[in-house]
């Protein structure tokens, strides 16, 4: 089976990194995670809020060093690995989360930008 076509990256994502995002334009991850990352990426938070509720438009990608704490509380067991950091050109919020009735994301998801954005939940994203 195929790698599914798509120009967005869903990951789920805690407080502390979400909060980078929104602060610093950026998210970061471990290098042997291999994630695909296209031209936007989604952001599922996880609980307390449980549902995807901003996006953003992916400006580069680069491997580079992130403050210790990222590491440790955002990349767990692989905290001493280099990170690849995305450098996000904007991030915007959605008007309303898309949220789920069964299952959150558990890991990266791709699908389209236009998918996303016409998504009344999760389960309704292709």
């Amino acid at each position: 089976m195929g790698q599914k076509e798509g120009n967005l990256t869903i990951v789920p994502i805690r407080e502390f990194a979400f909060k980078k995002v929104l602060s610093d334009n950026y998210y970061a991850y471990p290098v042997s995670s291999n994630r695909r990352i296209l031209d936007y990426m989604a952001f599922y938070r996880t609980k307390p809020v449980s549902g995807i509720t901003h996006y953003a438009k992916v400006e580069s990608l680069s491997e580079g060093d992130v403050d210790i704490r990222y590491q440790v509380l955002c990349f767990g067991d692989k905290a001493h690995e280099d990170a690849e950091i995305v450098k996000l050109k904007w991030v915007r919020e959605l008007d309303e989360p898309i949220k789920t009735k069964k299952y959150g994301i558990q890991g990266t998801r791709i699908t389209t930008k236009e998918s996303l954005l016409n998504a009344s939940t999760i389960d309704d994203i292709e």
